[in-house]
């Protein structure tokens, strides 16, 4: 399997779990949304969706969500790379190749201002911290203790 199609499904294995962690207490599925930034992993995760009875939950790119709001939001950056693949001080072109679209400012702002009440990001945290955007919005996270890993997330009934 080609390496970055790996990575999409382990992307999209952990915002499906996710879903379904915050689905099985008393959040509604039409509270949850799952933004990706490619038509191609939303047309995936919907149908991964449907196969787990969990349709009701929104999956929809990141450009398309601008202007809704959901209660809880589950974003999906897909890029990654090997730490030693990754340039401590890259320039433009390199955060082009490698970030995309998904390191513009104005994405990360429709990204992360859908969620009213619970916002989790799963992306590559090494590869990110590269984008001044990026690593801006980490680093106060971390300051606040809302960074972890993936498999580490609980949800708490309400």
């Amino acid at each position: 399997m080609h390496k970055k199609r790996a990575v999409m499904l382990d992307t999209q294995y952990r915002m499906i779990a996710i879903a379904e962690k915050l689905a099985s207490t008393k959040i509604e599925q039409k509270g949850i949304v799952i933004l990706s930034p490619y038509n191609a992993q939303v047309s995936e995760i919907k149908e991964a969706l449907k196969r787990k009875k969990l349709e009701q939950i929104t999956v929809t790119t990141i450009t398309k969500s601008q202007g809704s709001e959901w209660s809880y939001v589950i974003i999906s950056t897909v890029c990654s790379l090997p730490s030693e693949k990754i340039v401590r001080e890259p320039d433009g072109s390199w955060l082009s190749k490698h970030l995309g679209f998904v390191g513009d400012p104005n994405q990360i702002n429709v990204g992360i201002t859908r969620a009213k009440e619970g916002l989790c990001i799963i992306g590559d945290l090494e590869l990110l911290s590269c984008g001044g955007s990026w690593r801006e919005l980490l680093e106060h996270y971390k300051l606040h203790n809302a960074v972890t890993d993936a498999d580490k997330i609980t949800v708490c009934a309400n």
